[in-house]
This record gives structure tokens, sequence and C-alpha cells, in this order.
């Protein structure tokens, strides 16, 4: 119904990824997909995972109509290229990315998705970035306002948690103003773990985000450039290209190195005596 209320935009804005030509999100849920072809119970996996991968897609769809209706008002194109530079920014910030349209073979896409978690997405997001600094249109001109604010208001919201976590550990006799904008401070550094998160429970968590990590790569490289030249876990690249991996190709690198990306343990180097078979189930269920 969606679809169908606005196919008048969509006419026009003819670039427009929606749900029809498929999502890299819900694949997996789709009829013929990986859930699917899970031994004996595949079908029910796959039927139960439907309803919430149809609303996910819907979600995505009313994004991708509603920004595009949006922009028609403020930007006002009129061109066959003006429409497409809008098509791809759309495309791009909800990180949706069409291999085939790119020209990218099966083949080559079959070894993408084996080897990279979410190629697509993180294709989109490379884009999006590539066009704020390379693009001097209308492609590159919405970008580039679209990071900005959201960069932005990430580092303001980032600094207000901090702040009042600083004033929740803090005993109100050794607070400071010289402290707590130290502490804040942390939360928008890119080369410190802190970076874009707050602490809950014990935990750092925060809303992540392939930009987020992108700028902490750099912050990383820029603060301690002779990790770049080491083959470990202490190389910020290394780390991202792990974090980056599919799923069996990263869980299998943290289990038999003994460490997830982040440095955290797996369990395989310790208690060998214990049996081969409880030292995959302990090192499984710490991967996943």
């Amino acid at each position: 119904k969606l679809i169908n209320d606005n196919r008048d935009v969509l006419n026009r804005h003819k670039g427009l990824i929606t749900s029809i030509k498929g999502s890299e999100y819900t694949e997996a849920a789709d009829k013929g997909g990986l859930l699917e072809k899970i031994p004996v119970a595949g079908a029910a996996i796959s039927k139960a995972f439907n309803p919430f991968a149809r609303a996910f897609n819907a979600a995505m769809d009313t994004a991708g109509i509603e920004l595009a209706k949006s922009l028609e008002m403020t930007v006002k194109p009129k061109t066959a290229k003006e429409f497409a530079d809008i098509d791809a920014f759309i495309n791009e910030i909800r990180g949706l990315a069409s291999s085939a349209r790119m020209g990218v073979s099966p083949t080559m896409r079959a070894v993408e998705n084996n080897l990279l978690l979410a190629p697509r997405y993180n294709r989109a997001i490379a884009a999006l970035l590539w066009d704020t600094v390379a693009d001097g249109g209308l492609r590159g001109k919405l970008a580039r306002e679209a990071l900005i604010k959201s960069v932005g208001g990430l580092t303001l919201l980032a600094m207000a948690f901090k702040m009042v976590e600083y004033n929740n550990k803090t005993d109100e006799k050794d607070r400071t103003t010289e402290g707590m904008w130290k502490h804040a401070a942390a939360g928008i550094s890119p080369w410190k773990p802190e970076f874009f998160t707050w602490e809950v429970g014990g935990t750092n968590i925060g809303p992540g985000t392939k930009v987020r990590s992108i700028i902490a790569l750099f912050g990383n490289s820029a603060e301690d450039p002779s990790s770049l030249f080491e083959i470990g876990s202490r190389n910020p690249f290394i780390r991202f290209a792990r974090g980056n991996a599919a799923p069996v190709l990263s869980d299998t690198w943290d289990i038999f190195t003994g460490h997830n990306y982040i440095g955290e343990p797996t369990g395989w180097r310790d208690g060998w005596d214990e049996g081969f078979v409880d030292n995959i189930k302990r090192s499984g269920q710490t991967v996943l």
C-alpha cells in the first residue's frame, strides 16, 4: 500500500532503492534466503522472522519516500541529474546500495557476502563519505550537510551524557568544572575508547554507526602511528578489518587467535586439559 500510494513519487525518483528491489538487511528472511536453508526447522524460522523483516523494510521505504518528498520541496530539483543526485544521497544515508547497478558480478557479490559484513551497507557509507569531499554538486552538498548535522548533534549528545555520567560517578565535594570538561572531552576524542559512548551498568554503550567507526579508525591511527606497522590487534586497520569481516570468517579468526577484534579473550587458548569439546563450546559462547 505504501508503494502504491506513492507511485508518482517513485516514478520521479527512479533511482530510489526500495524493498521491492530487495534489501540486504533482511535478505536472510526472504523466500529462499539463508534462514530457510537451515536444516529441518529452516522454513519455520524464516516464517517467524518474516513479519519483523516486513516491518523493517516498511520503515526503510517510508524513510526513503518521505526524504524524497521533503528534498523535492527544499531543493526543487528540475533536471534528471538533480533527481539522480537526490536518489543517490537518500540511498546512501539509509545505508543502501545496489551492487548489480554498479556492475558488480554475481560471483563477486557472493565473494563479498562471504568475506565482509554487510558489503552493500559499507559501500553505501563509503560513497556517502566520498561525496562529502569529492562531489561539488548537489549530491556532495546534501552529504556534507547531513554529516555535519549528524556528527554535530552526536557530539553534543555525547558531551551531555558524559557530563551527567561525571556527576553521577563523582562525589559532590570532588566535582570541578575542569574535571567535568575533561570527562566530557574523552567522549568526543576519537583516539579514546570512550569515544561517543557512555557507561551504563559497567559497560560502555553508544550509537555506533559506520561513520563513528571510521572517525575512530583515523583517530587511533593519528594517536599512535607506530601501531600501523604492527601485525596484531594493536594495529587499528587490522581491528577495523576484523570488525567488518563476515560472521564465519570473523568468528573463526576470533576463536583461533584467542581474542576478538577489540581484544577480549575467547577462551580458546585456556583450559586445554578440560577437553576439546568443552573448549569449543566456551569459545563459541564467548564469540556469540
